[in-house]
């Protein structure tokens, strides 16, 4: 099981405030974080079943692989 991953449009402000507010919240330091538009982002949502074409909101993958977008993702996190 892989840690809980949020990613983020990193050209939008409201995208990284709202991470801002998860990492002051996440205490024990359980949530990863990485922006839309690095490799690493590419890379790990090819291994989804999630379409990503035009993709620019945030994407929470829980530690069992499942993706959630936009409001799915907020109220997964």
């Amino acid at each position: 099981m892989e840690a809980p991953l949020v990613l983020f449009d990193g050209h939008c402000a409201l995208c990284s405030g709202f991470v801002q507010t998860l990492l002051e919240h996440d205490g024990r330091g359980v949530l990863r974080f990485a922006p839309l538009q690095s490799a690493f982002a590419k890379t790990r949502l090819a291994s989804t079943s999630l379409n990503t074409e035009g993709l620019d909101s945030v994407v929470f993958i829980d530690g069992h692989n499942r993706a959630y977008i936009k409001s799915d993702a907020f109220f997964a996190i």
